[in-house]
């Protein structure tokens, strides 16, 4: 489908657009696309009731989301258009049809996998799954401690820290994950974190702040493993900044710190 609207001078055209132009230009839109990239976005707004996770992630994955229903928009502007356009939206150029050169033909060779492939594919896709598996195993097993051990007057201060020696770089996203997934809603909406620092208090011979520090290395060094290095690095400077800061340390600031790295994490994760 094809529309027509005009761009005059000093016109503004939505929030954030100012343009003009001597006329009528055109836009199509990638109907098909749209609607797949506006039912995504929905499912995951779906998805943020009673989790801060989902919250974090829906709102870092939201540039993208916006680009990608620009993409949907072909615009043509002719020779003379000017547009401004807000950060993280991009618009393409519609080619004049008179002007278009014949594509170039290639030739696209398609390799099928031989049964020998084939069943190294599907014995490293089965590995793969038991290892997961088993870490998921395992992040269900800490988080169940944890939530024993705090729930309620008073705290296990031993089986809180047996449940922490548990978590590895390899499991501290499944456990920060999991723990609000499944306990949550029941512990006040509270993260990992959150529950900790309701446990301990920063005065107490630093026990809090040697709890997030050590689970700070962890899901730095897994967020590394995983291609966020910048956002790792960053997340480390933050936390280490607030926790030097000793008896000024705002709890609120280091939860927000794990936040939004673990919804980094889980954005890439996602992603593939």
């Amino acid at each position: 489908m094809t529309f027509n609207f005009g761009l005059n001078t000093g016109l503004g055209f939505g929030t954030g657009f100012t343009g003009f132009n001597s006329g009528y230009q055109s836009c199509s839109i990638d109907y098909s696309k749209l609607n797949t990239y506006t039912n995504s976005i929905m499912n995951q707004f779906n998805s943020m009731a009673y989790s801060p996770i989902n919250e974090f992630a829906v709102s870092s994955s939201m540039p993208n989301w916006f680009n990608n229903v620009a993409s949907c928009f072909n615009v043509n502007f002719g020779n003379s258009g000017f547009l401004n356009t807000p950060a993280n939206f991009t618009f393409s150029t519609a080619v004049d049809p008179s002007k278009k050169t014949a594509d170039k033909t290639t030739t696209t060779t398609t390799t099928t996998a031989t049964p020998e492939q084939k069943a190294k594919a599907d014995r490293k896709a089965a590995e793969e799954k038991t290892k997961q598996d088993k870490i998921q195993k395992q992040a269900n097993e800490i988080c169940e401690k944890l939530y024993v051990a705090m729930k309620g007057a008073g705290t296990d201060n031993k089986a809180v820290d047996e449940a922490l020696a548990e978590i590895t770089e390899d499991n501290i996203l499944e456990v920060m994950e999991t723990y609000i997934q499944q306990y949550s809603e029941d512990m006040d909406g509270e993260t990992l974190i959150e529950s900790l620092q309701n446990e301990y208090w920063v005065g107490w011979s630093g026990k809090l702040t040697s709890i997030t520090n050590g689970l700070k290395t962890k899901l730095a060094a897994r967020a590394s493993k995983m291609g966020l290095d910048a956002e790792a690095k960053s997340f480390k400077a933050k936390v280490s900044a607030e926790n030097n800061s000793w008896w000024n340390i705002k709890d609120e600031v280091v939860n927000n710190h794990f936040n939004t790295l673990l919804a980094a994490m889980i954005t890439k994760r996602n992603q593939g």
